[in-house]
């Protein structure tokens, strides 16, 4: 099955709030002045990378999106918006800042990635990305165990972000940045949320985690995994008497300065 199936713009959308609080908490820490090309790296539907257009009126602000739907989207949202591969993608000479919120951990090889965008980005430039960090607890976890069990292996065991395998330590991509030369600035965050109704965890999920692995299923296996893993989820996650859900999101932000002079 195409990515093109599996984005769905509008669940992509509901599913922004917590996208939006790990954007917003990333991009307050950016202290760029007048850049003069603000790229965001994995757009999705643009309505994020819009703002950075009023921050910096001034600037050339680009999305990039390796999915045809989301570029689409964002060009609604007024973006200048690219299709294409984040690991093809190199900075100019006049990038001044680089944005990947909520996307890099799809890249397997993304330190070595981040490494050569660092060593082509000029003096004063600014790198920030964010990334769930829940490796070996949550709902990450849960998606493993469930992928994992001998009827679903052979089918999706494969495609499962595994944020443990994917992810490295903080002080990993503190040491990245400072070995090019870039000032780090790195913490995590736990966010806390509430979801209404029936399945709700669910129905987020299927915005963005649970992609790859609905591209593996035909429509009758996809089914019987998605109502295997609800049921996972609903006991794991039990709805309140007041018919809210409750869970946290453990994210990690970096974010790196480069000297003028550097």
């Amino acid at each position: 099955m195409s990515s093109e199936v599996i984005w769905n713009t509008e669940k992509y959308l509901r599913y922004s709030d917590v996208q939006s609080r790990a954007f917003e908490d990333l991009a307050s820490r950016v202290d760029a002045r007048d850049p003069r090309q603000v790229v965001d790296l994995g757009c999705g539907p643009g309505d994020l990378t819009a703002a950075l257009s009023q921050r910096w009126p001034l600037a050339v602000v680009t999305g990039i999106d390796s999915s045809a739907t989301m570029v689409a989207k964002a060009r609604q949202h007024g973006v200048r918006a690219e299709l294409g591969d984040m690991r093809e993608w190199r900075p100019s000479a006049e990038t001044d800042v680089v944005l990947c919120h909520t996307a890099i951990h799809w890249v397997p090889e993304h330190p070595q990635l981040i490494a050569s965008w660092l060593n082509d980005l000029p003096g004063g430039s600014w790198f920030g990305m964010c990334s769930p960090d829940d490796a070996g607890d949550g709902i990450h976890a849960l998606m493993e165990e469930v992928a994992d069990r001998p009827h679903w292996r052979e089918l999706v065991s494969d495609c499962v972000l595994r944020l443990g395998e994917v992810m490295r330590p903080p002080d990993v991509y503190y040491s990245l940045l400072e070995q090019q030369g870039f000032r780090p600035d790195v913490w995590q965050s736990r966010h806390w949320r509430c979801l209404h109704g029936e399945d709700t965890l669910l129905h987020d999920l299927e915005a963005a985690p649970l992609r790859p692995i609905r591209a593996k299923l035909d429509d009758e296996q996809w089914e019987e995994f998605r109502a295997e893993f609800a049921s996972e989820l609903r006991r794991e996650y039990p709805r309140r008497a007041d018919g809210t859900t409750r869970f946290a999101t453990r994210m990690l932000f970096v974010v790196g300065h480069r000297l003028e002079n550097a």
